[in-house]
C-alpha cells in the first residue's frame, strides 16, 4: 500500500526519465552492426567439411562453390528445442572414399538424434558413392545418370526437373522403380552388410503358421476396445476370440504391471488367451517385447499394442491373408522383407482414421503387386527425396501394427543369439532397432489402406509405468512440435 510513495519521489522519477532517453538515443543492434562493420550473412567453413549460414565477419556472402567437393548438399535443420532453421553446406572432400565420415562429424555438429543422423549418412552415401555405377543416361558434359541414382536427389544437385530425368532413364530402357534399382542404391550404403537373403528357421517347436502378440500396461478400457474389434473381425460367427481363426494358433498378451482388479477382468472376457503378467523388477515396453520374442514359436507373428481399433470396413484377409502373401511373394523375388505394416504411410493423419487426413492413400513407396494379380503393396525405402514418399525420414521397422516375419530376423540377429532384441536401457530403443534392422538389410512394406485407428493418445502407457522418452522432457511450447519437426525430413 505505500508503492505510490516512490512514484511521487521527484529524484526517483527525473532518475527514470534520464535512463528512458539514454536508452532512446543509443542506435539499435543491426545499425551497431552496420557502422561497426563486424559481420555479414554469409556461409562460414565449419569443421564438417562444409558451411554454416549465419552472421559473421569471415562469411562468403555466396553460395559455397560446388565444385570444391566430390558431392554436396544444402541441409535445412529444425532445431525441435528451439524452433529455429539453421542452413548447412555439407560437402564430402574430393579425396576422400568414405562419405560415412563426413556425414558423422556433420551430426555432431548439430547434435543429431541416432535416425537423424542416419538419414543424413544415407543421402551422402547415395549421392557420393554413385560413381561406381554404370552410366544409363548421359544428358551433357555435367550430367550422368547412373545405375541406382536417387532421381530426385539428382535433380536437386544439378537443378533439373526430376520428371524428365524419370523419363529420360525409362526410356533408356531401365526401371527406376526396380528392385534391381533398390538394390544397387543400398549397395551405395558403406554400413549395410547384408547377406543374402534366405530366411532361417528358429529352433522351436513350430505346430502352426501365425501367432499374434499384445503388450498392454494399466490400459483396461483401451485393451478392451482393441481385443473385442480384433475378435470381431477373426471371429465373424461370434466375435469371441482371435483365436477363432484358422491362421491363428496362439495368443499372447504381455501385461505391464496392471492392476488385480485388471487382469482379471481381461482373463474372463478371453480366457482362451495366453497372458503373461510381469513383475515390476522387469516393467517397460522393451522387456515386454523381448519376452514376446521369446514365446512366439510361428514364422508369422502379427503385433499391435492395446490402443489400435480395426476399423468396421477390416475383414480378415486385410489383417491376415493380404500381408503373408506379401512377406511370401517378397522372399520368393528376393526382396528381404521383415514387416508389412497394416496401414497406409502416405501421412501421419493415416494413423489416426480421420477423414481427410490420409489424401494420399496408397501413394508413399514403391508401388508393389503380388503375381500382378493379388494384393498391392507399397515398399518402403529409407532417406530418399521422391515427394510422395512421406515415410522416408524413419528407417522401416516400427512397432505399429503390422505383420512380421520372424525367420528374416533371425537370419540377421543370430549373431547375437536372437535376445534380447531390444535395448531395455535405451529410451529410444524403438529406433535403435529400426536403424539395426535398416542396417541389417531388411526392408518394410504397407498395404494402401487404413485398417486401425490409434486410439491411445489420451493416455500414454510410457507416462502410466513412470518411463520418460525424450520428447516427454521437453518444454510444453516445443512438446507438440518435437514429433513432426525432429524427423530429418530436410530438404535438400
Amino acid at each position: 500500500e505505500r508503492n505510490h510513495l516512490l512514484y511521487e519521489d521527484l529524484s526517483v522519477v527525473t532518475e527514470w526519465e534520464h535512463m528512458l532517453k539514454t536508452i532512446v538515443k543509443q542506435p539499435r543492434p543491426h545499425q551497431l552492426k552496420d557502422q561497426k562493420n563486424t559481420s555479414i550473412l554469409g556461409y562460414v567453413r565449419r569443421g564438417f567439411w562444409g558451411y554454416e549460414l549465419t552472421h559473421s565477419k569471415h562469411a562468403i556472402p555466396k553460395e559455397p562453390d560446388r565444385d570444391e567437393f566430390r558431392y554436396s548438399v544444402k541441409l535445412f535443420h529444425p532445431d525441435p528445442r528451439t524452433g529455429i532453421d539453421s542452413t548447412y553446406f555439407v560437402g564430402i572432400p574430393r579425396d576422400a572414399t568414405n562419405a560415412t565420415l563426413t556425414a558423422q562429424a556433420f551430426c555432431e555438429y548439430i547434435d543429431a538424434e541416432p535416425v537423424k543422423c542416419r538419414w543424413i549418412t544415407t543421402v551422402l552415401q547415395n549421392g557420393a558413392h554413385r560413381s561406381h555405377a554404370h552410366v544409363v543416361v548421359h544428358l551433357s558434359d555435367s550430367i550422368d545418370l547412373r545405375f541406382g541414382d536417387d532421381l530426385h536427389q539428382m535433380a536437386v544437385y544439378y537443378n533439373v526437373d526430376a520428371l524428365a530425368l524419370e523419363e529420360a532413364v525409362r526410356t533408356a530402357g531401365y526401371d527406376p522403380e526396380s528392385t534391381q534399382w533398390l538394390q544397387a542404391r543400398a549397395e551405395r550404403d558403406l554400413l549395410i552388410a547384408a547377406p543374402p537373403f534366405s530366411p532361417k528357421k528358429r529352433n522351436k517347436s513350430l505346430h502352426c503358421e501365425l501367432t499374434i502378440g499384445l503388450t498392454t500396461c494399466k490400459r483396461l478400457r483401451h485393451f478392451q476396445v482393441t481385443m473385442r474389434a480384433l475378435s470381431r473381425v477373426l471371429d465373424p460367427v461370434n466375435a469371441s476370440s482371435p483365436l477363432a481363426h484358422p491362421l491363428v494358433c496362439r495368443v499372447y498378451v504381455v501385461d505391464d504391471t496392471s492392476s488385480e482388479f485388471d487382469k482379471l477382468q481381461m482373463a474372463r472376457e478371453w480366457p482362451d488367451l495366453d497372458f503373461v503378467h510381469k513383475s515390476p523388477k522387469f516393467r517397460g515396453h522393451a522387456q515386454s517385447m523381448n519376452l514376446l520374442m521369446r514365446l512366439v514359436e510361428s514364422r508369422y507373428f502379427l503385433y499391435l499394442e492395446d490402443d489400435w481399433l480395426t476399423l468396421n470396413h477390416v475383414t480378415a484377409n486385410h489383417l491376415l491373408d493380404e500381408p503373408l502373401a506379401v512377406l511370401k511373394y517378397a522372399e520368393s523375388i528376393g526382396e528381404p522383407l521383415l514387416q508389412v505394416l497394416l496401414n497406409d504411410q502416405s501421412s501421419r493423419g493415416c494413423a489416426y482414421a480421420i477423414p481427410n487426413e490420409c489424401p494420399a492413400l496408397g501413394s508413399a513407396g514403391w508401388p508393389r503387386q503380388v503375381n500382378d494379380t493379388g494384393p498391392r503393396y507399397s515398399l518402403h525405402e529409407f532417406g530418399i527425396l521422391h515427394p510422395n514418399h512421406a515415410f522416408t525420414y524413419w528407417p522401416g521397422f516400427t512397432l505399429n501394427p503390422a505383420l512380421w516375419d520372424l525367420y528374416a530376423l533371425v537370419q540377421d540377429f543370430s549373431d547375437v543369439g536372437f535376445l534380447p532384441i531390444f535395448d531395455t536401457e535405451d529410451r529410444r530403443f524403438e529406433q535403435a532397432f529400426s536403424l539395426k534392422v535398416y542396417d541389417a538389410g531388411l526392408m518394410v512394406a504397407y498395404l494402401p489402406r487404413v485398417s486401425l485407428a490409434h486410439i491411445g493418445v489420451d493416455e500414454s502407457a510410457y507416462g502410466l509405468n513412470n518411463f520418460t522418452r525424450p520428447w516427454d522432457e521437453l518444454p510444453s511450447s516445443n512438446k507438440n512440435n518435437y514429433d513432426k519437426r525432429h524427423r530429418p525430413r530436410d530438404e535438400l
